[in-house]
């Protein structure tokens, strides 16, 4: 059997250490054992030596190659400085084939590089050699001509003489055809000299004095040369005149008589073109112009009815508006479809000092209306606020018809006569204060989710809010309630007088809501038709395409249960409805454990055109408007009084003596 190395190295040991080679069995057994491992190790190397048999080709090839091996393996570190660059490699590969282009012209550029310094010398007059290439054709033109020109250098006193007599070799030029003419006919010319020198009998002479009439006869040659036929002809026609005298006697009446029929036709003419309006030119008929008149006030009156649109309600008995019923759409009734001025109210943000920022996405409050980026709504940009479109407003009232009515028309285009509403800004939903700042503010702290959800704290259910919430709590500002379901976080600023609000407003936020709520509630009115603004929300349109039903009651609950919840305190976050964008809609908000029960409640949230809940929940402070209540004793009357200069509001005494005149402050009409 085969022994390995270890085993044959022991039993040679074993054999001589007791002095067995001679004995013929032994060492047979040893030769035969010696014989089968060096066949097994021979069959091994063959084994391993195979795969190298089969790369002969390639250790031949890099045998072959050899040399370069050794110069690469020499330049080794030069290799890797060049792997190391891998850009220039690649920008010099870019560019082989303009190397290759160089080294094809390589005896030339070595050429070159030894008239270098001539080379320099012209660089160093490289713009006159521009200038020389760009007048190049004239250069071959001098260079063609060269023989004329040395000639003329040869001439150059004749030259010198020409170039004194230009201006008059310059006006023969001009008249070379003259020239020409008068060079063919030189003997007539000889003549006329030799008669001017005849002085004062000069024929010539007499015609060039008399050369005005000379050419109006030439002028009417032909005239002159048929004067004998025409005296003739004027003869016998004198005659005929003579007899025609006398007929044309007889019909001088008649003449007259036309004359005088034509000048009143013509002055009738004139009154039916040009009579002022409203003034007959004959019983019941009218002037062109009273027409034209007439039409231009068609069209006039037709082109604003068709740009306004408005509602008319009917009064009551005692002449006060029946705002129990539904109101008369009239004007143009497409844009009561369209609601130009409703669509024109949308969200933006401004800073707090009142600049405007950016509007914000009109399907999606969440983002800028300008480059689609996240909108910051957490008073970290600014305020959130609602614009109000400018536009011209007319109150009319017929009060002697037999339904009498008050009509209120809206037109986003000029109207003479109107009453022009500026644009305002109004919060989108009630404010809060900042409470670092100490002014008002108008914020969303609210964190929704994609689909537009609100996102929630997973173990209380509570809305999640933005990191500065706090810096805006609403309510009374009670921090203990956070984390808790009477949270104030996101909520309205509540809970305090008109006094602190007025020290408090900045920017936009002036505390002047009563003049914009007014106008938003006419708006509505103007497109929902009615005074009933809490009718129930439909989103389908009429038939006819136009809004109907109302905006629902809101966020209402039953009173005894909201001061159980909170004492009255917001319940509803502001900006619940910030992915509505500008569009109508509701969407439902869940009061969490409503009532310390332990159950929630559900509330309907409605925005309209970016108006967010105005009415059924808080009341509104609005400083620009004053009301005086007389008591029944005293007249029962109820004064209005109305403040448009922000920088007069003021906060009067609410204890006026009854029956005596208000003391309204100054601004207030």
């Amino acid at each position: 059997m085969a022994l390995d190395k270890t085993a044959l190295y022991e039993k040679f040991d074993q054999y001589v250490g007791i002095d067995l080679l001679t004995k013929g069995d032994r060492m047979n057994e040893l030769m035969k054992d010696l014989y089968e491992s060096l066949f097994e190790a021979t069959e091994d190397a063959r084994a391993a030596l195979e795969p190298l048999l089969d790369r002969l080709v390639e250790f031949d090839a890099i045998y072959t190659n050899l040399t370069q091996i050794q110069a690469v393996y020499a330049d080794l570190a030069n290799i890797d400085i060049v792997a190391g660059d891998t850009i220039q490699l690649n920008a010099i590969y870019d560019s082989l084939t303009q190397l290759l282009a160089l080294h094809a012209q390589l005896a030339k550029l070595v050429e070159l590089h030894t008239e270098l310094p001539e080379l320099l010398a012209l660089h160093t007059h490289l713009t006159k050699l521009t200038a020389l290439y760009d007048n190049l054709t004239g250069l071959v033109a001098i260079y063609d001509n060269l023989a004329a020109i040395l000639n003329l250098n040869s001439n150059l006193d004749h030259v010198t003489t020409v170039e004194a007599a230009l201006a008059a070799i310059t006006t023969v030029s001009n008249a070379i055809a003259n020239v020409n003419t008068v060079a063919d006919n030189v003997d007539d010319v000889n003549t006329v000299a030799g008669d001017l020198a005849l002085g004062a009998s000069s024929k010539t002479k007499t015609v060039a004095e008399n050369i005005a009439d000379v050419n109006t006869a030439a002028d009417n040659i032909a005239a002159i040369q048929a004067a004998p036929t025409h005296a003739t002809t004027a003869t016998e026609q004198a005659g005929i005149a003579t007899s025609k005298a006398a007929e044309a006697s007889g019909h001088a009446d008649d003449a007259e008589n036309a004359k005088t029929d034509a000048e009143t036709a013509r002055d009738k003419a004139a009154e039916w073109a040009e009579e002022d309006e409203d003034i007959e030119v004959e019983t019941g008929q009218y002037s062109a112009k009273h027409w034209a008149k007439k039409s231009e006030d068609y069209a006039i009156d037709a082109a604003r009815y068709y740009s306004w649109y408005g509602y008319r309600v009917y009064l009551t008995i005692d002449g006060s508006p029946n705002y129990s019923s539904d109101v008369e759409r009239i004007g143009n009734t497409d844009l009561h479809k369209s609601l130009p001025i409703q669509s024109g109210l949308r969200r933006y943000l401004e800073t707090p000092e009142g600049e405007f920022v950016c509007w914000l996405n009109s399907n999606d409050s969440r983002l800028r209306e300008d480059n689609g980026d996240v909108a910051d709504l957490t008073g970290a940009s600014g305020n959130v606020m609602l614009f109000k479109p400018g536009y011209w407003f007319k109150l009319e009232t017929n009060l002697t018809a037999t339904n009498p009515y008050v009509d209120r028309k809206f037109s986003t285009t000029y109207q003479e006569g109107w009453q022009y509403r500026l644009p305002r800004s109004i919060s989108p939903w009630y404010a809060t204060f900042d409470n670092v700042n100490n002014r008002v503010a108008s914020v969303c702290s609210l964190i929704f989710n994609t689909d537009g959800s609100l996102q929630r704290d997973a173990v209380t259910d509570l809305p999640d809010m933005a990191a500065n919430a706090a810096q805006f709590r609403g309510g009374n500002n009670n921090a203990a309630w956070d984390s808790t379901y009477q949270s104030l976080l996101g909520m309205a600023r509540t809970n305090v007088n008109r006094a602190t609000i007025m020290g408090y407003h900045y920017g936009d936020l002036t505390s002047a809501t009563g003049g914009v709520m007014t106008e938003l509630a006419q708006l509505f009115t103007l497109e929902y038709a009615t005074y009933n603004s809490q009718a129930a929300y439909k989103a389908a349109l009429t038939a006819e395409g136009f809004k109907q039903g109302g905006l629902g009651n809101g966020p209402a609950v039953a009173s005894a249960e909201w001061s159980t919840h909170n004492g009255y305190y917001p319940f509803v976050p502001n900006g619940v409805t910030v992915p509505l964008g500008n569009r109508t809609g509701q969407v439902t908000y869940s009061i969490k454990n409503w009532q310390n029960s332990g159950t929630d409640k559900d509330v309907t949230i409605t925005s309209w055109h970016g108006f967010e809940g105005w009415f059924e929940y808080l009341w509104l402070i609005a400083p620009d408007h004053l009301v005086f209540h007389q008591s029944d004793v005293t007249g029962g009357k109820v004064h209005l009084y109305v403040c448009d200069d922000y920088t007069k509001l003021a906060n009067p005494a609410t204890d006026q003596t009854d029956g005596a005149a208000p003391v309204v402050p100054d601004g207030y009409v």
